[in-house]
């Protein structure tokens, strides 16, 4: 039986406001476009995006860190109300400290009705319109139906009475962007205990029991999937998702578009809403997911053979009153451990050096997966991402670096005692189509498995030898859609 399959490609939703502004030249398409709805940013007045574009070709000039009041009052008045402008930015100075403020003002229980949306597809010529979007619930809610598992007509009766999703669906095969397979039957069994999905994004199988974490799955890592485990098909028959933060790079809606309506969404519960700090249940909610469940730290989630406990996250500080709420992870599937500390190190109101210690009380721990790239904002008065543009950080300069190094993993990790060790959250979305590898390859051998890593990467690559030696433990670095098996 022949069942249709969306084809892997970039896509993105983007406000009908910043498109027309970008469609005339004033900015160029770039990252805070593909990023404009997530939940970091869909919060934000329409057009935020391509005014904070233009603010920083404005500033640009001002090659520091920390440039003064005086030196940024110069282009205020061009900011304020020049080419392009949409006026959503404010400049104002106390002293030294100054601030470029969003004047956005949101209603948290809805991020995508204040704005028009537009459906946009990279082809050959680039970036092109292929749908309005009329309500992105009822447009994205096809998305699901085309992992290879329903015909177009299954599918058309699985949407009836959602003429968008139907709409958009005829789209889709117009434009050669869903293609017909051969109905596929997915063995669980195949699926390796442990799979890498790139970045930070991870599943644990134990038995039928499946849990993913931070599935960001591009283009680039679908194409390292092995064909007989369709990585949207292995996704969809997970028990959960378990989403740590807010940050586009792990709550990533390209991806979760993908995923049925029904599953089990497990995320941090947001206690008080910002644009640091995005809720994301409602988020979820208006992309139609059902079974979402908000969660404090230190809860204990079982789901058949694993066991999830909920660790706290203190980090990626993005200028000052940016704490967001998150998860830290330890994991039990079958007889094995991980723990995740994604990108967490320090930040306002606190660092991770008691969360370790509590982690380490939880019980042995095989596979410790840490972030270690020690990346900066760079310049530092970009920190705040859209919020604003400030240099109050001049104060705060251990705020500048956002995440930890080499040197907060090995401290980590003495404390943690891993078997092992898997280095990720390094925005690694493209490798080597690569076998897995037997847990006891890297376990029961003092290995350092660090081939693949790219020519950008090197500083990260030499700080991974130093923690590797320093601890004497195994390290192995997984290539996207390569796991390990028992």
């Amino acid at each position: 039986m022949d069942t249709l399959h969306l084809r892997s490609f970039d896509w993105m939703l983007v406000t009908l406001k910043d498109y027309e502004f970008f469609s005339r030249g004033v900015t160029q398409i770039s990252a805070g476009y593909q990023q404009s709805a997530c939940a970091q940013s869909v919060y934000y007045a329409p057009g935020t995006t391509t005014d904070a574009e233009r603010i920083r070709s404005i500033l640009k000039p001002l090659n520091m860190d920390f440039p003064t009041a005086e030196q940024v009052q110069p282009y205020a008045s061009q900011i304020a109300s020049g080419m392009g402008s949409l006026g959503l930015y404010r400049f104002e100075s106390d002293g030294e400290i100054w601030h470029i403020r969003n004047q956005s003002m949101t209603d948290w229980s809805s991020p995508f009705e204040r704005s028009q949306w537009l459906l946009l597809a990279l082809t050959g010529k680039g970036w092109v319109v292929i749908h309005k979007v009329g309500s992105v619930k009822n447009a994205l809610a096809v998305f699901p139906f085309l992992n290879g598992d329903h015909t177009s007509r299954q599918i058309v009766e699985n949407l009836s009475g959602n003429e968008e999703g139907i709409a958009l669906l005829q789209t889709l095969i117009t434009r050669n962007l869903v293609e017909k397979r051969e109905q596929h039957r997915l063995e669980l069994h195949e699926i390796p205990e442990f799979l890498f999905l790139g970045h930070s994004g991870l599943l644990v199988r134990s038995g039928e029991d499946i849990l993913a974490i931070d599935p960001v799955v591009t283009p680039s890592t679908r194409a390292l999937a092995d064909e007989s485990l369709p990585i949207d098909a292995v996704l969809n028959h997970a028990s959960a998702i378990l989403i740590s933060h807010c940050h586009w790079d792990h709550f990533d809606y390209p991806n979760l578009a993908r995923l049925r309506r029904d599953m089990r969404m497990i995320v941090p519960r947001v206690k008080h809403p910002s644009f640091a700090n995005p809720p994301m249940g409602p988020y979820l909610r208006e992309l139609g997911f059902t079974r979402v469940e908000e969660k404090e730290p230190w809860e204990v989630v079982t789901l058949g053979n694993i066991t999830l406990t909920l660790a706290a996250f203190y980090g990626e500080p993005f200028g000052l009153n940016s704490q967001f709420d998150g998860f830290t992870y330890y994991v039990k599937f079958g007889e094995h451990t991980l723990y995740g500390s994604v990108d967490a190190c320090y930040n306002e109101d606190g660092d991770m050096e008691n969360v370790i210690e509590k982690v380490a009380g939880l019980g042995p721990i095989d596979f410790f997966l840490f972030c270690s790239s020690g990346q900066k904002h760079e310049p530092a008065f970009y920190a705040a991402n859209l919020r604003h543009f400030s240099n109050e950080l001049i104060h705060r300069p251990e705020l500048v670096r956002y995440h930890p190094t080499h040197l907060d993993a090995t401290r980590w990790a003495r404390r943690l005692k891993p078997r092992a060790l898997i280095p990720y959250a390094e925005f690694l979305f493209q490798g080597e189509r690569s076998p897995h590898i037997p847990m006891s390859a890297v376990l029961d051998q003092k290995n350092i498995g660090l081939d693949g890593i790219p020519a950008t990467h090197l500083s990260w690559e030499k700080g991974l030898h130093t923690m590797a030696r320093g601890l004497d433990l195994p390290i192995q670095l997984l290539h996207p859609m390569q796991g390990l098996v028992a």
